[in-house]
């Protein structure tokens, strides 16, 4: 239930702003990959997603964040994460009406320290 209400009450923002095509689009990745998941059951939980276009390209940013160590990334089946990222890159191409490749990015923003890219690539 309390999923469901979120979930509708972001719906309802997306539309309130509904001149941001990429805003509509990241609120709907965060609804559908808020926690990623591999077949071990390890898991990635996303803190925020951004979509947007630079210089001609898509992008999505994916940002894990941690107080200490990496997000639950060393774990994480990597073929898996290649897979979801693949899925998200559809999803976002699919949502926006384009054909064009997408550069899907994670990063982990530490608590304390410096982002790190932990995986990037065009899907």
């Amino acid at each position: 239930m309390k999923k469901i209400l979120i979930g509708l009450f972001l719906i309802i923002s997306a539309l309130g702003v509904a001149d941001d095509k990429y805003d509509y689009v990241e609120d709907k990745l965060e609804l559908k990959y808020g926690i990623l998941s591999d077949f071990q059951q390890n898991k990635l939980k996303l803190d925020d997603i951004d979509v947007g276009i630079f210089r001609d390209k898509i992008y999505v940013k994916l940002e894990v964040e941690s107080l200490i160590g990496d997000g639950g990334w060393k774990e994480f089946n990597k073929k898996e994460y290649d897979r979801l990222a693949t899925e998200i890159a559809d999803n976002t191409r699919e949502m926006l009406g384009v054909g064009d490749p997408v550069e899907v990015t994670l990063v982990l923003d530490r608590e304390i320290g410096e982002k790190e890219v932990l995986s990037t690539g065009i899907y």
